[in-house]
Order: structure tokens, then sequence, then C-alpha cells
């Protein structure tokens, strides 16, 4: 049995999903996917549903599916011979994170600075209600006795009481 084009476009852009999994994600019954498999003819609304479930263009998915051609959706593909991103290996994607990252961000230019200079970038707004850096004296945590009120019962102060 020859596969569809459609049974084609589906298998690719499921992956490794399930046939269930992908039909609660499309939300529409997992039978769909027998009948595609033995080359039924998709409905309309749930080639637009698996695209859509699927963040891919839903014309593509129609062009796919037989119900309109590739020039009535416009589309016109270039091949820029690059690598999918799911088909990328992980050394590929690492390569390309990394040559983006020294083109730099359009804003700010590459992505070099220094860790201190990134510190001293970072604003803190002081707390309008700290006036002074001294602790009260009711916030101490000290448990012990109260050393100023020894030394004045002992007279070590030098002043009448």
């Amino acid at each position: 049995m020859t596969q569809t084009r459609w049974w084609k476009y589906v298998t690719n852009l499921i992956g490794d999903s399930s046939y269930s999994a992908a039909a609660n994600k499309a939300g529409f019954d997992k039978s769909a996917f027998t009948r595609w498999k033995k080359g039924a003819k998709a409905d309309p609304e749930f080639v637009i549903k698996l695209a859509r479930a699927y963040n891919t263009n839903v014309l593509q998915a129609l062009v796919e599916a037989e119900f309109i051609t590739a020039k009535e959706a416009k589309l016109n593909l270039v091949d820029t011979g690059g690598t999918k991103l799911a088909e990328a290996t992980d050394d590929e994607l690492a390569d390309e994170v990394l040559r983006r990252m020294k083109l730099g961000v359009e804003r700010d230019g590459p992505l070099d600075t220094p860790i201190d200079e990134l510190a001293q970038r970072r604003h803190v707004t002081p707390d309008p209600y700290d006036d002074d850096d001294t602790m009260p004296e009711d916030a101490a945590a000290y448990g012990g006795p109260d050393e100023d009120k020894l030394k004045e019962e002992r007279g070590e102060y030098g002043f009448d009481t």
C-alpha cells in the first residue's frame, strides 16, 4: 500500500507521539489516524486542528491534505540548505546558540559583559523608611542579663542615679 501525501505529512508532523497523544493534543478521536493510514481523505476541520495543535502552518497542512495547491496558498518555500530545528544535533544547536551570542543582541551588542560590570548596573532602590544603619535596641537578639543595668547597680558608670 502506498502512503498518501497527507499520511507522510502527518507522521512527520507528530514525530514520536502516539496516535492517542496526537489526537488528544488536536482535540479529535484517534480513529482519524487509522483512517488516514488506510488512505482516507482528511476532513479539513481535522487538518486545521492538527496543524494548530502542532504550531505549524495551516495553509501548508491544507496543501499536504490536497485541499488547496501551494500556489493557491501562496507558499513560497526557499531551501536555504539549513537544518530543521527538530533534526539538528546537539552540537549543531550549541554552535548556533554560540554564533548568535557572538553576533550580540541588537540593542546591547555582544553578550561579553564582565559579571562585575553587570553587578554595578543593577539598580537597588533604597528603603525610604530606613534613615540610618543603626539597629534598634529592642531588635537585638540577646537573651542574657542587661549589662548596662548591672554596671549601673555596681556604680561603674560614675554618675548619680
